[in-house]
């Protein structure tokens, strides 16, 4: 558990924000400082929003606060298999949370300030509580499972995959019972009765639960009641909608290359568990199964592809290889078994190597499979200039101008980093500008048009962003083995510039 907090939490504000990022902490310091917040589809549900504006209010707005909740909620995550324990057994229970607690993709979006993490922990609980209700119903399952869902509805849309998840499996189940014994009554058959065994009172509880979460936080606390209704209609239209429009630009194969690169141990384990699984099907285990299925072929399947999103195919994998770790130790006295947790130990140093230096070394490196895209780090040295300029103004006795251009999303994480800078303007620089200014952020594809006077400026050129997009197609193998071993790439990253331009002397 100690390397699980350390690798979450150790230097978690180290990483320039990402364009996403820097919007999530935008918006949750501008409802932290009374300006309000109105749930747009676009960033997903308002949750956290309003938890990651009161940590700003706790512990004031940075980085590193910016990132507390997913990091917390990707620590809560490795609690999650204690569940299913029951299904895992003591051994399996302990490999998923080393699985959860290790996983180079589950680590790097724990550290990541984006909604994902915190996602993937509610709706795990959600999923998990309902199916372990199946297997032994408790007063306290339908109120937990009421939370999470609202939760998890109130973080991201995506509560909708979740939840059919889930009704598929439910609708097998009772097929399944239907055709084993076809002569029973619905209200004999033992789905229904495990649905019920614990009367109304706990479900319409947990029913109370969810809808008061989910319309405080949709509302906004009351402040913006039409927010409930765009949640229940506006969000999950705008994102289906977003299946036509490709988002990420990658292959159907995409989590298939990021999952075999980076949690292949998992992987295997997973295979083993799964095996386990459907050789001594319990309701618990083949839900495992079933969900690591679904959830991969429907996130490959659905048309925005993008790094994060792998942690909810890479979640039930390690619930899945706990149980594949279970069945290995149940053979530990065969040669078989001792080959088998040998090659487990080494798969957990190899972990650990491979999710430090991912997470901690190159976490704004886009040969990463996970990083993708990433704003670099030569960014805050040119926001360092910003906020020289802005001093030397500042004892002179006036407010510097500083303008930044916000052609190809120039604004974002600029916005975040400038937002209590006096001063600061936003436009674009596509057809030049004649506002006067003491320093300017211009976009490398403006600044020919822009056309500094280098006489009146100081001109600096620095990485603003990098991106890599794998020609998979292109790739062989021995590509793809210089990509393990030392992270050569076979086709070129890209490098969007960007310009500091500083004038030599106050604008009039």
């Amino acid at each position: 558990m100690i390397v699980a907090v350390l690798l979450r939490l150790v230097a978690l504000g180290a990483r320039v924000m990402h364009h996403d990022e820097s919007l999530d902490a935008w918006w949750a310091w501008m409802y932290s400082t009374g300006r309000g917040y109105e749930y747009d589809p676009v960033y997903h549900g308002p949750l956290r929003i309003i938890v990651t504006g009161g940590l700003f209010e706790l512990f004031g707005a940075s980085d590193t606060v910016a990132r507390l909740l997913p990091a917390i909620c990707g620590l809560a995550l490795i609690g999650v298999p204690w569940m299913i324990r029951s299904t895992l057994g003591r051994v399996g229970t302990v490999a998923a949370a080393i699985a959860i607690a290790l996983s180079p993709s589950l680590v790097y979006f724990s550290r990541f300030g984006r909604e994902d993490m915190t996602f993937a922990f509610l709706a795990s609980v959600f999923s998990l509580g309902v199916v372990e209700h199946l297997r032994r119903p408790r007063p306290w399952l339908p109120v937990a499972i009421g939370a999470s869902a609202a939760a998890a509805a109130a973080v991201k849309e995506s509560i909708a995959i979740t939840a059919f998840v889930l009704f598929v499996y439910l609708v097998a189940l009772a097929v399944w019972e239907w055709r084993r014994d076809p002569d029973t009554t619905w209200g004999g058959r033992p789905l229904w009765r495990v649905l019920t065994a614990l009367g109304p009172r706990p479900w319409l509880i947990g029913s109370g639960v969810f809808v008061a979460i989910y319309v405080v936080s949709y509302s906004v606390f009351f402040t913006d009641p039409g927010g409930v209704w765009r949640g229940l209609y506006d969000g999950p239209k705008y994102w289906l909608l977003q299946h036509e429009v490709g988002r990420g630009s990658q292959p159907w194969t995409y989590y298939t290359h990021i999952v075999t690169a980076y949690e292949w141990p998992i992987l295997i384990l997973a295979a083993i568990g799964a095996v386990a699984a459907l050789r001594r099907p319990t309701k618990v285990g083949v839900f495992l199964v079933w969900s690591a299925v679904s959830q991969y072929v429907i996130y490959s399947w659905a048309g925005e592809r993008y790094p994060w999103l792998v942690v909810h195919i890479v979640v039930p994998l390690c619930l899945l290889a706990g149980l594949g770790v279970r069945s290995v130790w149940g053979v530990r006295e065969e040669v078989l078994g001792r080959v088998g947790l040998a090659l487990g130990f080494v798969a957990v140093v190899w972990m650990v190597a491979v999710t430090y230096v991912t997470s901690h070394v190159r976490s704004a490196d886009p040969r990463e499979l996970l990083v993708a895209v990433q704003t670099a780090p030569d960014v805050r040295d040119a926001l360092a200039e910003v906020d020289r300029v802005v001093e030397a103004a500042a004892a002179d006795g006036r407010t510097a101008s500083v303008l930044v251009d916000s052609d190809d999303s120039g604004s974002w994480p600029l916005a975040w980093y400038l937002r209590d800078t006096p001063g600061v303007g936003f436009q674009s620089f596509a057809g030049g500008t004649a506002t006067p200014y003491d320093a300017a952020l211009v976009m490398d594809a403006n600044m020919a048009v822009t056309n500094p006077d280098p006489e009146r400026h100081d001109l600096v050129a620095f990485e603003f962003r990098r991106t890599w997009l794998p020609d998979y197609g292109g790739a062989s193998v021995r590509d793809w083995g210089d990509w393990y071993a030392r992270r050569e790439v076979w086709n070129a990253p890209q490098v969007v510039y960007m310009w500091l331009v500083v004038a030599r002397e106050a604008p009039r």
